[in-house]
């Protein structure tokens, strides 16, 4: 029992020295500038850059020797294919646990959602409007997800993995595709159900457009703002996608007619390519960009 007790009183003084030593050291942290931040950032990234730039060279050199050497290097068979094929679909899985199901969650409330909006009114222009908001909606939802690692500052920890930041920035695109197309599943199948004459086609025209809106916007406002702000001003965007879905309804309700399918065909496609480059930036600033190594502060020094 003494010794119990010795080693519950020993515990309780180690974890009250962690506390005073935490305490003391917050006290006496001092207030760092945002120049001196971004100048330690801006070296950061220029170190990081060198060890790339070196191990390209270094590399490049490897395969002069390579190809200079009389010995083959033998092609990669299907068994490596298979391996590597098999280790990224490994690494998307540990994404998928590490986020978590907040967005199948807040997904599938988006969905339950749309659906007593189109069972509280069922004409057609209405079922545009509602696959409209659905597709904003599901943008959004996995916008927390992507912007983790620089909101929790772990970005520059991320980088010097074997998979690196671009790597891991992938692997959660690739679990929100996932859960966004079974949104989108379920939003056409209820959309098809509820208005037959447009169909399971026309209703995805009406919310993949907006979704690609939505998700080129979120992406550029989380590139440029920092901190929680990034969050707020995404969320603003969707509520604006929205506000003008809701707009066209209300002013010009032909356009979710059947006659205008090929102009959510041709918006669908534009939203498209600048989601796309609006992902190719994220990636391009997950891997090399010193804002990303900006991190909301609130999140440590609490």
């Amino acid at each position: 029992m003494r010794s119990f007790n010795k080693e519950k009183h020993g515990a309780l003084l180690s974890g009250q020295a962690e506390d005073a030593l935490c305490a003391y050291y917050r006290a006496q942290r001092p207030a760092a500038d945002e120049a001196s931040e971004r100048a330690v950032v801006s070296a950061v990234v220029e170190e990081v850059r060198n060890m790339r730039a070196e191990r390209a060279a270094a590399d490049e050199a490897c395969c002069l020797r390579a190809e200079m050497s009389p010995v083959r290097v033998a092609r990669p068979t299907f068994s490596a294919c298979a391996r590597a094929v098999s280790e990224a679909a490994w690494f998307v899985a540990v994404q998928a646990r590490f986020m978590g199901a907040r967005a199948w969650v807040l997904q599938a409330c988006t969905v339950l959602v749309v659906v007593l909006l189109w069972n509280a009114g069922g004409e057609h222009a209405a079922s545009g409007l509602y696959a409209c908001l659905a597709g904003a909606a599901i943008a959004v939802c996995g916008l927390p997800d992507m912007a983790a690692s620089r909101m929790c500052g772990i970005v520059e920890l991320e980088r010097s993995c074997m998979h690196d930041a671009r790597s891991v920035a992938v692997a959660r695109m690739a679990v929100l595709a996932c859960s966004n197309a079974v949104g989108f599943a379920a939003v056409a199948l209820v959309g098809s159900f509820v208005d037959p004459a447009a169909g399971a086609p026309v209703t995805l025209l009406h919310a993949f457009a907006p979704y690609c809106v939505t998700v080129a916007g979120c992406l550029a406002a989380a590139r440029r703002i920092e901190g929680v702000s990034a969050l707020v001003a995404a969320a603003a965007w969707g509520v604006a996608v929205s506000a003008a879905a809701y707009f066209l309804v209300a002013k010009m309700p032909g356009v979710y007619d059947q006659a205008a399918v090929w102009v959510w065909a041709a918006a669908a496609a534009a939203a498209a390519v600048w989601s796309g480059c609006e992902a190719r930036a994220w990636l391009a600033d997950a891997a090399a960009s010193p804002c990303m190594l900006l991190f909301d502060s609130s999140f440590i020094n609490r």
